[in-house]
Order: structure tokens, then sequence, then C-alpha cells
């Protein structure tokens, strides 16, 4: 089995157990919930504890706010953290049907990704094991499975050695084909 097949998750598949889906509903809406207070209160240049005061609660209340493992916060809470944020709350209700294609739909663009990767670099990894360069190759494949950007690996080209810069420049250039850049 090739390291690309074993890095697909076939997310959307999983999603289709009503139990995981469940469970993957319920965290997900935590830490969505945890990442938007933490980014909004660091965005408004606040400390925890100057959250805390304008809330008019500890400051303990909103570090667990803030953790992707609480859930025990109310609409009431929530409502009263945004208004000492300036924001509003939103909440969406989205079957779970139209959840399940739109994770269909990215399956199937990290499918495209790894085919176009796998079209573009099947001899890179031959190349650079044979010039030492083992690690390199492992990165450049890691890289594109992740989705990172071109200009990540562009970032990265710059601290790396000549041999890195040439797989890295490759690399990117497969990255902005695969997504119609090029």
């Amino acid at each position: 089995m090739s390291m690309l097949s074993a890095i697909k998750l076939r997310f959307a598949a999983r999603l289709r157990n009503k139990t995981f889906r469940r469970k993957f509903f319920r965290s997900s809406a935590q830490e969505e919930v945890a990442q938007q207070i933490r980014e909004l209160r660091l965005k408004k240049n606040m400390r925890q504890v100057d959250l805390a005061k304008a809330c008019k609660m500890k400051q303990s209340a909103v570090s667990r706010l803030e953790q992707a493992n609480y859930s025990r916060w109310t609409f009431t809470t929530l409502q009263r953290v945004a208004e000492s944020l300036d924001a509003r709350v939103r909440v969406i209700l989205q079957p779970a049907d139209e959840v399940i294609a739109e994770y269909e739909r990215q399956d199937a663009q990290e499918e495209e990704l790894a085919r176009n990767f796998k079209r573009h670099f099947r001899e890179v990894p031959l190349a650079a094991q044979a010039n030492g360069q083992a690690v390199i190759a492992q990165r450049a494949v890691s890289v594109v499975a992740s989705g990172e950007t071109v200009s990540a690996v562009n970032a990265a080209r710059t601290k790396n050695a000549p041999e890195e810069n040439r797989l890295a420049g490759a690399l990117a250039q497969a990255n902005q084909e695969s997504v119609g850049l090029a």
C-alpha cells in the first residue's frame, strides 16, 4: 500500500455512521465555539482576565470556554461573551446530508490532488533516496497530503539546502498545477 493510499481518510464515508456523526458534530461544535471565543478575544487585544471582568465571570470560566473539550456553556453565556466582545452569536443548523456532501467534495479534491502528485512525482522519492534525501521526499509527500499551500512550501524553500530547494520548487509547481494556478 502506498503512503498516499494510507493517507486517504474517506471522511464522508465515516460520517454516514450515525454514532460517529453525532460525536463528530458535537466535538466540532465545541471546538469551533472555543476557537472563535479565543480568536475574537485575542483580536480585541484582551486577556482572559479582561474578558472575564467584562462578562462578570471568573477568569477560570473564560479559560474553560476556550477549551475545545468543554461543553457546558449555555446560550445565555455565549450571548454574554459575545456582547462583551462586541459580536453576535450565530447558530446554524445544517442537515447531515449537506455536511456529508461537503466532505464528499473535499474527499474528491484530496483524491485529485493525490493523483496529480503521483502523476508528477513518481520518480521524486526514488531519486531523492538515491541521493540520500529520503527525509526530503517524505516531507514532500506529507506537504501534499496535508494540503499545505504553495506559500508554505516556498517559505520552507528558503530554509533548506539546495537539493531541498529543487524538490520544494517541483512540489510547489505541481501544487499550483493541481489547483489551476499554473
